[in-house]
């Protein structure tokens, strides 16, 4: 049946079949994390579609840190130069924040 609100969340990447690219979904052990490797004529990236936790203090900081793991392994993993990371990143990088999650984030940025 149809869900109503906002009963999970969720991530994707959709592609349209008929583009004359190759796209590979990579396998990614995260709730919060998927991606796709496109190559378009010879020219390669990496696309992340990210769900962070929310700012909430030290309860979701583990989770917060963890998910900045998952990504910071992918791109290791990959060694794309080109790369997109898109999402709810649940963060403001232009305001000037003291939390643990703020300092994190920009720490890899």
């Amino acid at each position: 049946g149809v869900l109503h609100g906002r009963p999970h969340g969720g991530i994707g990447i959709i592609w349209k079949k008929d583009l004359q690219w190759t796209v590979s979904p990579i396998d990614i052990s995260s709730k919060r994390v998927c991606g796709v490797s496109v190559s378009i004529q010879g020219f390669k990236m990496l696309i992340l579609s990210v769900y962070m936790p929310n700012d909430a203090g030290n309860k979701t900081l583990v989770e917060y840190e963890e998910t900045l793991n998952c990504i910071s392994d992918v791109l290791a993993n990959h060694q794309a130069q080109n790369i997109i990371i898109a999402g709810d990143l649940n963060t403001d990088f232009n305001r000037k924040l003291s939390s643990k999650q703020h300092k994190t984030s920009h720490s890899i940025c």
